[in-house]
């Protein structure tokens, strides 16, 4: 009975040191002015890793100074704060079994004062201005191939989940590029397909609506919203790139014998099924026209890997998360400065979407004297087919008068079937079974027109 207390405690102990070790601590504090002892917002916090210094989590103090870094896992790092025109701040801290909170931390106002000289060193991360936060790119290193969604992690304060983007709690509503709309500001359309190497900065900007820029009066449709600027050299030309790749879901017909070689396996393998069932594929393009004063961009890709490169009208499909999905989209966006004057724009997408899943299901039931056997098998196959197309005009007919006009229109077709079938056995013997089959159809067609027009009175002399 001892050996079993033993052993029970000892499972139960290390139970417990998994959880632990497996759990996300948080870090949080406020940065006060040493002399004053007022919160410093927009401080730069970083979270190294104690052991090479290299970059774990990132946040930026709020208004009142306070921070908090998340999902950190036990072990040993270094506090680093920084804010411009005060000394840095470096603190050794151990995550252990439970999150910390830090005493107060004060930045000492830096009063050294230098001579002109010539300073080179790493380019600064962060530039907070009056409205605007402003991210340098060459200060966030990423890997090969990363895009634009890979960049934005990497950035102290910025959360990216399913394709939506938070900065400080804050949930980013559109992305633009060098200050114009990319299709229409979808996220996953820009984050996904612009590569990371191309953008020089990332801004964070408080942007106001349409109406509010051309009167000059404030409204309450103010959104916050992420900027792209692209480098110099990606501002002319024709660039982009093309990425592919291909596998397989290996199924063997029987179960693979004990010390089968591959080659074996491979030659029983039925590879009807590869083309058929098994075959698995991820395709992308993107290509970007830099023309004078038209951009133009075309987008594409393919997968049956249950990814998405694209958010536009995904809507609710009802799929869940199970089975294989196929993805076809393709999409253009231009904006041409035709002269000083007059802005035309627009953009063009559709996607379609396919899915096909299959359960099948035993369970087995003992009574006293009988044995219950329940059988399921269900099957269920969805189409989605989505289509987007806006236009915009923006012409300053003169100085006093200026007109938009944004025309928008989208279709959307949506179908799903399921058919399940059941049976019920007592010791072997059928004593029921049934069979459904359900089908459901929706088309949805949303047309908008959003004029503007803006007129500026002149001042009344007098």
């Amino acid at each position: 009975m001892k050996t079993l207390q033993k052993i029970t405690l000892i499972a139960l102990m290390l139970s417990a040191s998994l959880t632990a070790a497996a759990a996300d601590y948080t870090i949080q504090s406020k940065i006060l002015d040493k002399d004053t002892e007022a919160g410093i917002e927009m401080a730069t916090v970083r979270l190294l890793a104690a052991k090479d210094s290299s970059f774990v989590v990132g946040a930026v103090s709020d208004q009142y100074g306070d921070f908090m870094l998340k999902k950190v896992k036990n072990g040993k790092y270094i506090l680093e704060i920084k804010y411009l025109g005060y000394d840095n701040h470096y603190q050794n801290l151990q995550v252990q079994g439970k999150s910390l909170m830090l005493k107060n931390i004060l930045l000492q106002e830096s009063t050294q004062h230098l001579d002109a000289v010539s300073v080179s060193g790493m380019a600064a991360q962060m530039l907070v201005k009056v409205d605007t936060i402003e991210f340098n790119a060459a200060a966030f290193k990423t890997t090969e191939n990363a895009v634009v969604e890979d960049l934005l992690k990497r950035l102290p304060g910025v959360e990216v989940n399913d394709g939506s983007i938070t900065i400080n709690g804050e949930t980013i509503s559109r992305i633009k590029v060098d200050g114009k709309k990319f299709f229409d500001g979808d996220i996953e359309m820009t984050t996904k397909n612009l590569t990371a190497d191309m953008v020089e900065k990332i801004q964070v900007i408080d942007e106001k609506s349409d109406m509010a820029k051309l009167t000059g009066f404030e409204d309450d449709q103010t959104e916050r919203i992420i900027n792209i600027t692209l480098k110099k050299n990606r501002k002319k030309g024709i660039f982009g790139n093309v990425k592919g790749g291909l596998g397989a879901d290996m199924t063997q017909i029987g179960e693979k014998a004990d010390g089968m070689d591959m080659g074996a396996y491979a030659k029983n393998y039925d590879w009807g099924k590869f083309f058929n069932n098994d075959a698995r594929y991820d395709a992308n393009a993107f290509i970007n026209f830099m023309l004078g004063e038209s951009q133009t961009a075309v987008v594409g890709g393919a997968n049956n890997i249950n990814s998405s490169r694209s958010g536009r009208g995904r809507g609710n499909r009802g799929w869940g998360g199970g089975g294989v999905t196929q993805t076809q989209n393709v999409g253009i966006n231009n904006n041409t400065q035709i002269s000083e004057n007059l802005l035309v724009g627009g953009d063009l997408s559709y996607n379609h979407s396919s899915n096909f899943s299959e359960s099948e299901s035993t369970r087995d039931s003992w009574l006293a004297e009988d044995t219950l056997t329940n059988n399921n098998r269900s099957t269920s196959r969805g189409n989605s087919d989505n289509s987007n197309i806006r236009l915009e005009m923006e012409w300053k007919i003169d100085s006093m008068n200026t007109l938009v006009v944004q025309p928008s229109l989208s279709f959307s077709h949506n179908e799903n079937v399921r058919q399940s079938e059941y049976d019920y056995y007592t010791n072997r013997d059928s004593t029921s079974w049934g069979n459904s089959h359900n089908n459901s159809v929706s088309d949805n067609t949303n047309a908008r027109l959003n004029l503007i027009y803006s007129h500026k009175s002149r001042a009344k002399r007098g």
